[in-house]
């Protein structure tokens, strides 16, 4: 059983990698200009430039390919200048850190956010948990001794159906309901 989960662990760590690259680079493929979308009408060419140097913007995104003015470019001759020095190594730096960046809607640390967050989550997490015990045993009781009846497909459905709803929509459900 051990060695089943050490190589479960070691065969999460490519997927965990290849999670992180897919965020990055969804991230970074956004169509049109950071700056613009951060800055509004306040975007000039000065301050974009600024706000490129002070997010570490203006550097390769991964070796050899950068942002201009809103488009992903190729520059495969600067690529081995780039190895180490570019967005993508700096953001598995600040994610190892603990780093998050800073929000852009809210202007604070996305840490503090998460952190701020944490207690309603695991509250809406520990109503939704204790809902589908409850409901879960009382229709497996239910189903046990009404077996092969209407109320055992009834209940079988409706077992189905809660298994199959995610869990931040039953959360959202009873925080409405509680």
């Amino acid at each position: 059983m051990t060695r089943f989960i050490i190589r479960r662990l070691i065969l999460s760590i490519p997927v965990l990698i290849g999670i992180v690259f897919l965020v990055f680079a969804l991230a970074r493929i956004i169509p049109g200009d950071p700056c613009v979308a951060a800055l509004g009408e306040r975007a000039n060419a000065e301050t974009c430039n600024r706000y490129a140097e002070e997010h570490g913007l203006a550097k390769a995104i991964v070796p050899g390919i950068f942002r201009v003015d809103g488009k992903i470019e190729a520059r495969l001759a600067e690529a081995p200048a780039t190895l180490v020095d570019n967005q993508f190594v700096i953001y598995l730096q600040d994610i190892a850190a603990g780093d998050f960046g800073i929000s852009s809607k809210f202007g604070l640390q996305v840490t503090d956010l998460l952190i701020q967050r944490l207690p309603t989550t695991v509250e809406l997490t520990l109503y939704a948990l204790a809902f589908a015990i409850v409901v879960g045993i009382t229709l497996g009781i239910i189903s046990a001794y009404r077996r092969n009846s209407v109320v055992d497909v009834f209940t079988m459905l409706i077992a189905n159906l809660g298994v199959s709803t995610p869990v931040f929509v039953l959360g959202l459900l009873l925080f409405f309901i509680l």
